[in-house]
């Protein structure tokens, strides 16, 4: 006797298809991520930041060629570094070891936003350890 469909993992999170969202002129992969790139309009509008880009493409964090696409890049005015914003509603099981590598190889700062769309939070930032120190210890290696 069937019980009916089997439970998918997948339909956790509202359905087992990927529903973008169209906010702005542009295909957002969630709410959060539409309302992260309100702010980061808003600061772009302000004068903050500027050449606000949306998934600017594959960072490769190691040798190894693991990926990671950051869902937005920008250049602060201020400190005259390029930096990336990131908005999580789930880590996945993946996500603690790419925050490790971002430290490690990430070629900027990269700004993590979680909460809802209503209410964006800043709750981590992640600065990349200066290439000329060790990884472990952070004390600069002479060349």
């Amino acid at each position: 006797m069937s019980w009916g469909k089997k439970w998918n993992r997948s339909e956790k999170y509202g359905g087992s298809q990927k529903k973008k969202i169209e906010h702005a002129g542009h295909w957002f992969d969630s709410k959060l991520e539409a309302s992260l790139f309100d702010l980061l309009a808003l600061r772009e509008r302000g004068g903050e930041i500027s050449a606000l880009t949306h998934q600017p493409g594959t960072v490769f964090l190691s040798s190894a060629r693991i990926q990671y696409r950051p869902d937005f890049r920008y250049f602060n005015k201020k400190t005259g570094e390029e930096e990336y914003a990131e908005a999580k509603g789930f880590p996945n099981d993946k996500w603690p070891m790419k925050k490790k590598l971002w430290k490690t190889f990430g070629p900027g700062t990269l700004h993590i936003y979680m909460g809802s769309y209503r209410s964006l939070k800043l709750t981590e930032t992640i600065v990349p350890l200066d290439r000329n120190s060790c990884p472990h210890c952070g004390k600069e290696i002479a060349i």
